[in-house]
């Protein structure tokens, strides 16, 4: 999902560090009817998924920008996907490894909805997650939104898609939290549609599919998962390689975790590019 040349480009190059591992499944990014042409011309994407913002009441009347191209465009996607299996990942991803046993993991579970996560966690959310179980009155898992995986042929499909834009129009209603750039947060949205269908999230540990801010001179394949690559001590071992590694350089214009994604994507493709 990438909205302007910046992120179109970002979208760009996770393509290309995929392809290090997988070049058969194709590869699509969503996009606005701004950033459509930019986006083909690039050649590297199977398909070119358009919302048109106008036409979408939810955007058409959003005026926070984390909401406008980040928070609604995701809650919306399920109604975008060009295939019947979609793994959706965030720009700012690397992929370290083949992703095969991913799909695995994902198709293991039969939800329409599967991502990474714990069952419960006191702290997530800023800390104020109870107030939103005891609205919902139903166990809320804490979730990544960076990989997330959609299984359109599932039969429950429809009703989480529905439930998504429901709490997303209904947020504020739900006890949910406005910390984050102002606006929303799709990973709580996603987290209470997943409650009220008794979905679970994949142990980030027992299923090594990502981790965060690792460095770019471990090894690959890298048998370990962190929540924080920044702090070595805090690596868990994993029984597979974990494959993505998400780097949140954006947050707070980080650049050494910006250096560290350049050098992960030089590393992989041989290839030398900047971000601006």
């Amino acid at each position: 999902m990438g909205f302007g040349k910046r992120y179109v480009d970002e979208c760009r190059f996770a393509v290309d560090m995929m392809n290090v591992f997988d070049k058969d499944r194709p590869k699509a990014i969503l996009t606005n009817t701004k950033d459509e042409e930019y986006a083909k011309s690039l050649g590297v994407f199977d398909d070119v998924v358009v919302i048109d913002f106008e036409k979408e009441p939810l955007l058409a009347k959003e005026e926070n920008p984390h909401n406008l191209y980040c928070v609604i465009p995701r809650i919306l996607m399920p109604k975008y996907l060009p295939y019947d299996k979609t793994l959706a990942l965030d720009s700012d991803i690397v992929t370290m490894h083949d992703p095969t046993h991913v799909w695995n993991f994902m198709n293991s579970k039969d939800q329409a909805f599967v991502c990474c996560g714990y069952e419960y966690e006191k702290d997530w959310h800023w800390a104020k997650i109870d107030a939103v179980i005891a609205k919902l009155g139903r166990k809320v898992p804490s979730i990544h939104g960076g990989v997330l995986f959609f299984d359109m042929t599932h039969p429950e499909m429809p009703s989480f898609a529905d439930d998504c834009v429901e709490i997303c129009e209904n947020y504020d209603d739900y006890e949910c939290q406005r910390m984050f750039r102002g606006g929303m947060t799709d990973e709580v949205i996603f987290a209470i549609a997943m409650a009220k269908k008794d979905y679970e999230a994949l142990h980030y540990v027992q299923y090594p599919i990502v981790s965060f801010n690792l460095p770019p001179n471990i090894p690959i394949p890298f048998y370990g998962h962190t929540r924080n690559g920044l702090d070595a001590s805090t690596v868990e071992k994993t029984e597979k390689p974990t494959v993505f590694n998400h780097i949140f350089f954006h947050e707070g214009n980080n650049m050494q975790l910006l250096q560290w994604y350049l050098a992960f994507y030089q590393g992989l493709t041989g290839n030398k590019v900047t971000v601006q």
